[in-house]
């Protein structure tokens, strides 16, 4: 969502640039989601081809990886379990719904930029509510993994198709600028832009950026911020799934991938080293969807409990 917004702002917010250093690496980011055809980053793709894609992308139900059917597969989900949920979480949700369909009579580019800014304000509403009142059982704990893996799969994604390990040191001032342009824009995709101000007082740098969204421990937007809860959540699964054989070695296997993604990203020479950077972002690109396919398969796969229960003891 924060993607499509950058985008929306990108083409039509009078105070931003729309130079195409900073439109390309986004649309590249929306193709890799699957939100736009690859052929509208081509050379030659004109914004006119563009907003059609976006406006679906955003309001069309029937585009499955787009915000519209998102928000009505949580509307379904919710309504299923309306009995458990609050007034005030309902409440929420119902507005996200109302705003994924978008306001009508607004012109063009706000039609798209305001829609989005609601639906972030909502979510982020809907986020303190299941921090303030959401009882710390089996669902929280379910839903705090899959907030963090989601955020570590995107963190890597960004990095990747940023090509963020492939930068080298800008050899003249227009690199400079698209490099700068690039590191900015990172920042702002990943919910960081405000911290690294307040924290570094210069202009944006590859290693600082990657330092705060890869390593820093105390950023709740890092990476090794995710992987740390998702560790500590995944010990406390396998210490407690112990008593149950059937569910203790998948959720081993995923407590083992997290614990070596981890330690990957503490290697001394990880943001000294671009070869090195790029091995590991490709291979936690390869093992952190695992993690989810593992824990799926251990507590919501009905096939696997009947087959591990027929087992002889």
């Amino acid at each position: 969502m924060r993607l499509l917004r950058a985008t929306a702002v990108s083409l039509f917010d009078a105070n931003a640039s729309g130079t195409s250093d900073e439109l390309a690496p986004l649309l590249r980011l929306l193709v890799w989601h699957g939100l736009i055809p690859e052929d509208l980053v081509a050379p030659g793709a004109s914004v006119r081809e563009l907003l059609p894609a976006l406006t679906a992308a955003i309001f069309d139900p029937d585009h499955p990886n787009g915000v519209r059917a998102n928000v009505q597969r949580m509307h379904r989900a919710a309504h299923s379990v309306r009995d458990r949920l609050s007034r005030d979480m309902w409440l929420v949700i119902t507005q996200l719904d109302r705003e994924s369909q978008g306001p009508a009579g607004l012109r063009e580019g706000e039609a798209m930029i305001q829609p989005l800014d609601d639906l972030v304000t909502s979510l982020a509403g809907l986020f303190g509510l299941e921090q303030e009142s959401m009882v710390r059982g089996p669902g929280w704990r379910f839903l705090t993994m899959g907030r963090r893996l989601e955020r570590a799969i995107h963190v890597v994604a960004l990095m990747r198709c940023l090509r963020i390990a492939e930068i080298a040191r800008p050899a003249d001032g227009q690199e400079a600028a698209s490099l700068s342009t690039t590191l900015q824009m990172l920042l702002e995709l990943a919910e960081s832009f405000m911290t690294y101000r307040e924290r570094y007082f210069s202009v944006v740098q590859k290693a600082t950026v990657l330092h705060l969204l890869l390593v820093d421990p105390d950023n709740p937007r890092a990476l090794i911020f995710q992987l740390a809860v998702l560790r500590d959540r995944l010990a406390e699964l396998s210490e407690r799934s112990r008593a149950v054989n059937t569910i203790y070695t998948p959720t081993t296997k995923a407590l083992t991938l997290i614990n070596g993604a981890h330690d990957a990203l503490t290697q001394p020479d990880l943001l000294r080293s671009d070869a090195l950077l790029r091995t590991t972002l490709d291979t936690l690109a390869a093992n952190l969807p695992e993690v989810s396919n593992l824990l799926a398969h251990a507590f919501f796969s009905h096939s696997f409990f009947s087959h591990a229960l027929a087992r002889p003891a």
